[in-house]
């Protein structure tokens, strides 16, 4: 099966909305202490770069499904990503939240932080 074949499959099947209904249980419960949907976050997000990586033909087919047709941006993957920054932001040295963002943009590489 080559890239193209599975690239029309996963549009046609929905499988990012699959993995959506199946993950958004999880992610209502938060997610910290969430191994289960750490993991399946990283397949799902690596499968979406696999795809748009290795595929040419339909690349604009898949990344069109991804932003408009698939809840799997909306529903799943911003409110994953507001969730673990807002845990990691929250995990921060005191005197530091808030301030790692400002240091990045201006380019200082001598502020720390901890690892979340």
């Amino acid at each position: 099966m080559g890239c193209t074949t599975l690239i029309k499959a996963v549009i046609t099947h929905r499988v990012f909305d699959t993995f959506c209904d199946v993950l958004e249980p999880w992610l209502a419960e938060g997610v910290v202490g969430q191994p289960v949907l750490h993991a399946a976050m990283g397949l799902l997000l690596r499968l979406i770069h696999n795809l748009l990586v290795y595929s040419s033909e339909n690349t604009g087919k898949l990344r069109q499904h991804i932003a408009t047709q698939s809840k799997v941006v909306s529903s799943l993957a911003l409110p994953y990503l507001r969730q673990l920054l807002a845990h990691c932001s929250q995990s921060l040295e005191p005197g530091l939240q808030g301030n790692y963002l400002t240091s990045i943009k201006l380019g200082n590489p001598n502020r720390t932080v901890a690892h979340c």
